[in-house]
C-alpha cells in the first residue's frame, strides 16, 4: 500500500493536486498538522514528511525515528510533539 495525499482549494473544490505519492511513510493513521509554512504526516513506520504549504506538492524533509506513531502529532509556539507508542518526542525550533 502507498500512502497518498491530495490538496484541494477549499473555496471551488478544485484540486491543486491529487494522489500525490508520500514514499517512505506506511501506515498513516495520524491527521497530518500545519504551522509556519510547513504541514507535517507521520506515519506507522517512524517516519514523518515535511512538506511546504501550498497549491504544490513540495517535500522538505523525511525525518525517521525508531518508533511508531498513531497520534497526530502536536505544534506549540515552535515545538513539535510526536506520541510515540514508546517515548514522547519534542522537536524544537532554533
Amino acid at each position: 500500500m502507498r500512502e497518498v495525499l491530495s490538496c484541494v482549494d477549499a473555496k471551488s473544490g478544485r484540486a491543486h493536486y491529487a494522489k500525490q505519492r508520500l514514499e517512505g511513510l506506511r501506515g498513516v493513521y495520524a491527521s497530518p498538522v500545519g504551522a509556519a509554512g510547513r504541514v507535517y504526516v507521520v506515519g506507522r513506520n517512524g517516519v514523518t514528511a515535511v512538506l511546504q504549504h501550498g497549491p504544490e506538492f513540495k517535500l522538505l524533509a523525511t525525518n525517521t525515528l525508531d518508533d511508531s506513531f498513531t497520534a497526530s502529532p502536536v505544534i506549540v509556539g515552535d515545538e513539535l510533539f510526536l506520541r510515540g507508542h514508546q517515548h514522547l518526542y519534542c522537536v524544537a525550533g532554533k
